[in-house]
């Protein structure tokens, strides 16, 4: 590899990390049911746990 495909490389993994590491600092803070859908009128209709919705969407 070369060495603008190895910046490249850190770079989008560091964005990728980013949600994960956030989630990980903030979890104590988020409420118990956090919204997962929104109707067309802009609201929630469905909800899920914090850990579900933090974690589960990552792969």
């Amino acid at each position: 590899m070369d060495r603008k495909t190895d910046k490249t490389m850190v770079i989008t993994t560091l964005v990728c990390l980013m949600p994960l590491i956030l989630s990980a600092i903030l979890y104590d803070r988020l409420p118990e049911q956090i919204p997962i859908h929104f109707d067309v009128a802009g609201e929630a209709d469905n909800y899920a746990s914090k850990a579900l919705a933090m974690f589960d969407n990552m792969y």
